[in-house]
C-alpha cells in the first residue's frame, strides 16, 4: 500500500512515497520508496532494516522502524522524511541518511521551503502540536506558532516561501491560519 503523502522529485516524472515493507525478521515496517509517474520504475530507497540512531534516553520507539511523509527538496537533491520520533534527510537516490532532530519529542509533517534552505515541521516538543522551522542541515531551531492552548497542524509553505499556512484548533474547532 502507498501513503499519498508523495511528493514529485524535480523532473516531474517521479514519485517518492512511503510504502509497506517487510523488514527480515519478517515485521512489517513503512520504507521511502520512488516510481516513475507511468508506474515503471519502482524502487526502494532505503533498506526495510533501517535502524535509525538513539540519540535521547528515555526514547519510546520499540520494534521495527517507520519511515512516513517524505518531502522533496526544490532541487531535487534530497529527500525529508520522519519515523514519527526523528525528522531526516537523505540523499535523492537514499545514500547518507542522516538525522536532523536531535531532541525528544514526535515530528510530523516535515516540508522543505520553496528555495529548500529551511523545513517546516510539527512537533509536541513544548507539550502540544506547534510548528517549528529548522535550517535544511538542522540549525536554527525555532517554534514559530507558539500557541499553548491549541494544536497546529499541516504545515505549508507559500510558493514564495515567506509565510506558513496550517491547521489550527485555536478556536475550537480546526481551521486555515498563516
Amino acid at each position: 500500500s502507498i501513503t499519498m503523502s508523495a511528493s514529485e522529485m524535480n523532473d516531474k516524472d517521479t514519485i517518492v512515497f512511503s510504502a509497506n515493507a517487510k523488514n527480515s525478521l519478517g515485521q512489517p515496517v513503512r520504507i521511502i520508496e520512488r516510481i516513475q509517474a507511468d508506474g515503471t520504475r519502482r524502487e526502494a530507497l532505503m533498506s526495510p532494516d533501517f535502524t535509525p540512531e538513539r540519540f535521547w534516553p528515555g526514547y519510546r520507539g520499540t520494534g521495527p522502524e517507520n519511515a512516513i511523509s517524505p518531502d522533496v527538496s526544490p532541487a531535487g537533491g534530497a529527500i525529508v522524511f520522519t519515523n514519527t520520533h526523528d525528522l531526516y534527510v537523505m540523499d535523492a537516490d537514499g545514500a547518507g541518511i542522516t538525522s536532523l532532530s536531535r531532541f525528544p519529542k514526535e515530528k510530523y509533517s516535515p516540508k522543505f521551503s520553496p528555495d529548500g534552505k529551511r523545513i517546516a515541521f510539527v512537533s509536541d516538543r513544548d507539550g502540544n502540536c506547534e510548528i517549528y522551522l529548522m535550517n535544511h542541515d538542522g540549525a536554527n531551531l525555532r517554534n514559530v506558532s507558539w500557541s499553548f492552548l491549541s494544536s497546529e497542524q499541516s504545515p505549508t509553505w507559500s510558493p514564495e516561501g515567506s509565510e506558513i499556512a496550517f491547521i489550527s484548533d485555536a478556536g475550537g474547532k480546526f481551521e486555515l491560519f498563516k
